[in-house]
């Protein structure tokens, strides 16, 4: 049976915090990112130890896809969270140091009689516990947040919130963790 020291990586910090952020695009279907600093205490709690972030949850909320063009459209939204920058082309979980990726098409058509028109907008939750409680560790200074989009006649606002609470792990750990997010 776990104990809540057990869940908690002997912080006891059971509440979730939260992280909130914008990122708007500056142009239709431009890539945007954004660096938030990190809440990270740096000072050992306890002999080699030190506390870092671990991400329970993610949530993005953005609009849905309008389509209001006669004919057939393709729109797509790409939204994510990385411990360091992202190439265009690199949008993808394979990417090191990509923590959370959203990605969504909508595929649609209407005629100019206006037989079928789609608007919709979108929250949706990212769980990354491995259904123990234990999330995603993270020992960098910064996230990246990012979008990109393609097919949509306006720049798009798009919103993240994460849920972390603080962990505290060995030095050892610390060092790789470190390592493998850079």
């Amino acid at each position: 049976m776990s104990t809540k020291r057990d869940l908690t990586g002997g912080t006891l910090d059971v509440n979730p915090q939260t992280i909130s952020v914008a990122v708007i695009q500056t142009a239709a279907n431009s890539h945007v990112e954004i660096p938030v600093a990190m809440p990270i205490a740096r000072l050992p709690k306890t002999a080699g130890k030190t506390n870092i972030i671990e991400v329970l949850k993610v949530v993005y909320e953005f609009p849905g896809p309008v389509i209001f063009v006669a004919g057939q459209s393709n729109r797509t939204v790409h939204l994510y969270f990385s411990t360091r920058p992202v190439p265009v082309g690199e949008i993808h979980l394979d990417f090191t140091g990509m923590i959370d990726l959203f990605d969504l098409t909508v595929h649609g058509a209407f005629t100019a009689a206006g037989s079928y028109g789609l608007r919709n907008d979108n929250i949706v939750y990212h769980d990354l516990t491995d259904g123990a409680g234990h999330g995603v560790l993270v020992a960098t200074d910064k996230m990246w947040f990012g979008c990109l989009s393609s097919g949509h006649p306006d720049p798009l606002p798009f919103y993240i919130r994460i849920y972390y609470r603080f962990k505290g792990v060995g030095l050892t750990e610390y060092i790789g963790i470190v390592q493998s997010q850079q």
